[in-house]
């Protein structure tokens, strides 16, 4: 099972505080990196985890700064949660069985 990520740096109203140009390179970083993953997952017939529909919505337009802590990079308690949730999800989607 493969996560992606929802921000690669610094999210919410943490990266807006760092200006427009901080917040277009940290999206288009982001979805080059989530790319990758995706793709890895593919080829290696893993399970795929948005984290960033998880944290941002399906549009990745929500603001996900009450799931981080507070650096503004890492989930918070409730953050862990959208993960834990996202992660089920995909598990009954798919069927997928985590090992190891």
């Amino acid at each position: 099972m493969l996560l992606d990520y929802w921000s690669v740096w610094l999210g919410g109203t943490y990266a807006r505080a760092q200006g427009a140009p901080y917040v277009a390179a940290a999206e288009e970083m982001t979805d080059e990196v989530n790319a990758v993953i995706k793709s890895t997952a593919a080829k290696s017939g893993s399970a795929y985890v948005d984290l960033r529909a998880a944290f941002k919505g399906p549009d990745y337009a929500y603001d996900e700064t009450h799931y981080l802590s507070n650096d503004g990079d890492h989930p918070n308690a409730v953050g862990h949660e959208r993960i834990a949730t996202a992660a089920e999800a995909v598990i009954e989607q798919t069927g997928f069985i985590p090992t190891g």
